[in-house]
């Protein structure tokens, strides 16, 4: 593995860690995505964010471990969040910054402007399904989907697993409640279904 593979592999891990998460890929599509989004520079100061905002003090510590100064970290960030790779606020007059995930954030900021690389990329990274099926079990989906689960209908078994009843009638069994079970199944398929839809609408957007 070269250096400048190493500095896209601790970059995926670090994201990984992140609250949306950025899982790695058996064909390896994560690590061309990011080096589409990032080059090398931004992508080993990008490991020094979090999620939540920090000053350019909190962030020293890290800078100086791998011996970068304060300067050109603040530098290469503001080259970074210009570009919508990570986000910046001013608090109390001090520059602040933080990582963003994929979506809502890295994907659409790519978009704008996007290069071969990155479309290619992107479709392939989605194609894999490794991120959608790290994103399904964080706690972002409801208000990525900007919904919640509609309330649901009645679930009725399929009628062949329907026990017959003893008095030769089915009336009991379709008028019966659903059990938290099959709550619960039908939750994780509604959900499921409208990230799935709403994948489709996202890819389509951005390619």
């Amino acid at each position: 593995m070269t250096t400048e593979d190493k500095i896209y592999r601790d970059l995926q891990i670090h994201l990984d860690e992140q609250t949306v998460g950025f899982p790695a890929t058996e064909s390896g599509s994560d690590i061309r995505l990011l080096k589409a989004l990032f080059p090398p520079d931004q992508a080993e100061m990008a490991m020094m964010l979090t999620y939540r905002y920090e000053s350019l003090h909190q962030i020293k510590e890290r800078s100086e471990k791998i011996g970068k100064s304060i300067e050109e970290v603040e530098r290469v960030l503001d080259e970074t969040a210009a570009r919508g790779m990570i986000s910046f606020r001013e608090h109390d007059g001090k520059k602040q910054y933080r990582s963003m995930p994929l979506l809502i954030g890295m994907a659409e900021a790519g978009a704008h402007n996007p290069t071969p690389e990155f479309s290619a990329a992107m479709e392939e990274y989605f194609a894999d399904g490794t991120f959608i099926q790290e994103f399904l079990t964080s706690a972002v989906p409801a208000l990525f989907l900007k919904c919640s689960v509609p309330q649901l209908p009645l679930v009725i078994p399929r009628a062949s697993k329907l026990a017959p009843p003893s008095d030769g009638s089915l009336q009991s069994h379709l008028h019966a409640k659903p059990t938290e079970k099959e709550k619960s199944a039908a939750t994780t398929r509604g959900t499921r279904n409208q990230l799935q839809q709403q994948h489709i609408h996202i890819t389509h957007n951005l390619f």
